[in-house]
């Protein structure tokens, strides 16, 4: 991936950075006359937010980091996991969920029956504006 990033982006590549872009922040930050930031991160951004919260630790008013990831990896690792993670909540969270609603979507009454008319469907359930059923408490 960074060589295909370098090879379409010529020397921009090089500016490309998470520095670069806490950088990038600070100077909006003060373009736009405040003194201050508070910033909300989730996922990769969380590490924008917490390198930017270290470098500029005096021009931090709030920050919220959600669904951190490990700040200790690398770009590529991080990449590498990501369609796992998504995997794992397509799987714990949105099948059960699903066959849950199963009145609504028909897709089965179990996650097992939704993940598999799922993979067999050539396209999601239709989104219905208006219709979505709450998740019970």
């Amino acid at each position: 991936m960074a060589a295909d990033c370098r090879r379409r982006s010529g020397d921009l590549a090089r500016y490309i950075t998470t520095d670069q872009t806490v950088r990038d922040m600070d100077l909006f930050r003060s373009l736009l006359g405040v003194r201050r930031i508070t910033y909300y991160g989730p996922s990769y951004a969380t590490m924008i937010g917490a390198y930017y919260a270290t470098e500029f630790p005096q021009r931090v008013e709030r920050v919220v980091l959600d669904s951190n990831i490990a700040f200790t990896g690398s770009w590529e690792a991080f990449m590498t996991g990501q369609p796992m993670s998504f995997q794992r909540r397509f799987e714990q969270d949105f099948l059960p969920w699903l066959a849950l609603h199963d009145s609504v979507y028909h897709y089965g009454t179990t996650a097992a029956a939704a993940k598999a008319h799922w993979e067999d469907s050539p396209s999601p359930p239709p989104a219905r504006p208006g219709r979505r059923p709450r998740h019970p408490r």
